[in-house]
C-alpha cells in the first residue's frame, strides 16, 4: 500500500533526526578538542573586545550597507556610521557616494547581507556579532579539515598557534570581512580535495559559489586562484598528484578572472593600477614596477617591526610555514601557500601600504595546512622508537590516539 504524504514527511524527518543523533554521538570522541579549542576562542574574543574595538575605518562601509539592507535610507544610515566613526577617532564620510558608491567597496555585499538579521536583532552592533560568529565557524571548519588529513594533535596544536595571534584574531573578530574571506578560502581547499577524493561536479559547483562569494566579499579571490594555479603548475612540473589539482585550478582561478573582469566593468571608480603608481610615487606603470623593491622594502620593514613589537606569534606562524614549505617542497600543501603568497604579494605591492597581515587573511587556510602538515611529520618522528631506547618506554595511550598521517 503507498505511503501517505503524512507519512513520507514523518519518514523523513526520523531518517534526520537518526542522522542528526548520529553526528552528534560521532562528535563526542572530540569533545576534548572541542572544549581546548573552545576555551581559547572564548578567551581570546573576550579579551580582545575588553581591549580593542571592533570598529575600524572600513567597518564604516560594511555597518552603512547593513543598515541600509535592513530598510534605513542611505542619509539615515550614513548619519548612524559618522556618529560611530567619530566616537572611534576617525574622520568623518562626507557624503552618500564616498559611503556607499565608491568602487572599491561597493560590490562587497556579502558580509552587510549575512549582517542583516543580526542588525535587526542586535542593532548595528549586530554585525560584529556576525564577524565573531563567522570566526567561530571558521576555527569549527579548519579543525575538521586539519584533523581529518593531518591528525587531531596536529590541528589543535596548529589552531592554538592561529587563535595566539593578535593580528589574525583582531582583523577576523573586528567588523571587517576577514572572517567571511578566510572562511570562503577555507571551504574552497575543502571543496577542492572533497573533488580529488569523489570526483563528483557538485563540489565544482561548491568551488565555484565560495570563489564568488568570495568575490563579492572582499577584492581577493586571486589568493586562492593563485594558491591551486601554483599547486597544478607543480603537479605537473614534478609529476606528483597529475590531474589532481586542473580541475579546482580552473574552476577557482576561472572563477576568480571573471568575477574581478565583471566588478571592474560594473564598478570603475577604483582602479587598482592608479593606486599602485600612486603609492610608488611616480606617474607610469614602468616608473612604478622600477620602484617596486624599494616599496617592497618598506612594507616588509613595517610589517616586521609591527610584529615584533605587537605580534611575535604571527612570526612564529610564519616562520613555521615557510619552513615547511621549503623542507617539504614537493607536497601540495607547499605549491598551495607559495601560489596564496604571491596572490597576497600582488594585492599588497599593488595597495602600497603594510597592513599587518591583513592582507593574507584571505589565505588562512594555506598557511594553516602548511603548519599542519609540518607538525604531524614532527609527531610521527617523535613517535618513532630511537635507536638504543628502552622497548616499552614509549607512551601506548599517545601513539594509539594518533591519527594516521598522509605522506
Amino acid at each position: 500500500m503507498p505511503l501517505s504524504p503524512l507519512q513520507h514527511v514523518s519518514r523523513s524527518l526520523s531518517r534526520a533526526t537518526n542522522s542528526s543523533v548520529g553526528w552528534l554521538r560521532a562528535q563526542r570522541m572530540f569533545w576534548l578538542d572541542y572544549l581546548v579549542l573552545g576555551v581559547i576562542l572564548a578567551s581570546v574574543t573576550a579579551g580582545i573586545l575588553a581591549i580593542h574595538q571592533q570598529y575600524f575605518p572600513d567597518t564604516a562601509h560594511y555597518m552603512g550597507m547593513s543598515l541600509w539592507f535592513t530598510g534605513m535610507s542611505q542619509q539615515e544610515a550614513l548619519a548612524y556610521v559618522n556618529e560611530r566613526h567619530l566616537a572611534a577617532g576617525f574622520e568623518l564620510n562626507t557624503s552618500v557616494e564616498k559611503l556607499f558608491d565608491w568602487g572599491l567597496v561597493k560590490p562587497r555585499v556579502v558580509l552587510p547581507a549575512l549582517a542583516v538579521p543580526f542588525v535587526l536583532l542586535f542593532g548595528p552592533n549586530g554585525l560584529g556579532v556576525t564577524t565573531v560568529l563567522l570566526t567561530v565557524v571558521l576555527v569549527f571548519v579548519l579543525y575538521k579539515l586539519l584533523s581529518s588529513r593531518y591528525g587531531r594533535f596536529a590541528a589543535v596544536a596548529t589552531l592554538a598557534l592561529m587563535m595566539c595571534s593578535f593580528y589574525i584574531m583582531v582583523f577576523n573578530i573586528g567588523m571587517l570581512t576577514e572572517s567571511a574571506t578566510a572562511l570562503w578560502g577555507a571551504l574552497s581547499l575543502v571543496a577542492a580535495y572533497r573533488y580529488q577524493q569523489t570526483g563528483s561536479a557538485r563540489w565544482i559547483v561548491v568551488m565555484v559559489a565560495v570563489t564568488a562569494l568570495s568575490g563579492f566579499t572582499r577584492q581577493a579571490t586571486f589568493i586562492a586562484g593563485g594558491a591551486f594555479v601554483i599547486a597544478w603548475l607543480a603537479s605537473l612540473v614534478l609529476r606528483t598528484e597529475r590531474g589532481r589539482w586542473g580541475v579546482p585550478a580552473l574552476a577557482i582561478a576561472g572563477t576568480a578572472i571573471v568575477v574581478q573582469l565583471l566588478q571592474s566593468w560594473l564598478f570603475p571608480t577604483f582602479s587598482q593600477l592608479d593606486q599602485f603608481v600612486k603609492m610608488t610615487g611616480t606617474s607610469s606603470l614602468g616608473e612604478a614596477l622600477l620602484a617596486t623593491p624599494e616599496l617592497v622594502r618598506s612594507i616588509l620593514t613595517k610589517d616586521l617591526r609591527s610584529f615584533i613589537v605587537n605580534d611575535q606569534a604571527l612570526i612564529v606562524i610564519i616562520a613555521l610555514s615557510l619552513i615547511s614549505m621549503v623542507v617539504l617542497w614537493r607536497r601540495s600543501e607547499s605549491h598551495l601557500l607559495l601560489g596564496a603568497i604571491l596572490g597576497v604579494a600582488l594585492y599588497n605591492i599593488t595597495n602600497g601600504n603594510a597592513t599587518d597581515f591583513r592582507y593574507a587573511i584571505p589565505g588562512l587556510v594555506f598557511f594553516m595546512v602548511s603548519i599542519a602538515l609540518l607538525m604531524s611529520r614532527i609527531q610521527s618522528r617523535a613517535l618513532v622508537p630511537q635507536a638504543g631506547s628502552v622497548p616499552g618506554d614509549e607512551t601506548p595511550s599517545f601513539a594509539a590516539s594518533r591519527s594516521s598521517t598522509p605522506q
